[in-house]
């Protein structure tokens, strides 16, 4: 099982620790909302989330198939819902690699591994938002 803590500092700035409390991030709302703006906003964190976890799959799968993959950059983009209650109905993932042997077609098919099998993140979303992806590699 999981657990966070998040703890409120003032106004409506917030720390949250991961595991164990070995780290720590703070998290805020923009002026407009009534925060200073200092940290990171709850649905940037789950973009962030949602990139990384996956990104983390296709590198790992890239390196088990031997390629030399140099880079990933991943680039997350996300439609919150005009009505509430509010939610991403739309999230877009850009993937860009590149590395001698690597191809759109290898990418894809780590993406698509990560995005059916792996990222816990993307399932956990999938009932209510769309998530898309696309590839490049440069």
């Amino acid at each position: 099982m999981y657990e966070v803590n998040i703890k409120w500092v003032g106004k409506q700035q917030y720390v949250a620790e991961g595991h164990e409390g070995r780290h720590a991030i703070v998290l805020d709302i923009a002026e407009k909302n009534g925060g200073t703006d200092t940290g990171l906003h709850a649905t940037e964190l789950l973009l962030i989330a949602v990139g990384k976890c996956s990104a983390v799959d296709v590198v790992r799968i890239m390196q088990k198939k031997r390629t030399d993959l140099r880079s990933l950059n991943v680039t997350v983009t996300g439609e919150i819902s005009a009505d509430y209650p509010k939610y991403f109905e739309k999230i877009h993932i850009k993937y860009v690699a590149s590395g001698d042997g690597v191809t759109v077609e290898k990418i894809e098919q780590a993406v698509q591994l990560s995005h059916k099998k792996y990222c816990t993140v993307a399932n956990s979303l999938t009932d209510r938002c769309k998530i898309t992806t696309s590839v490049e590699v440069v």
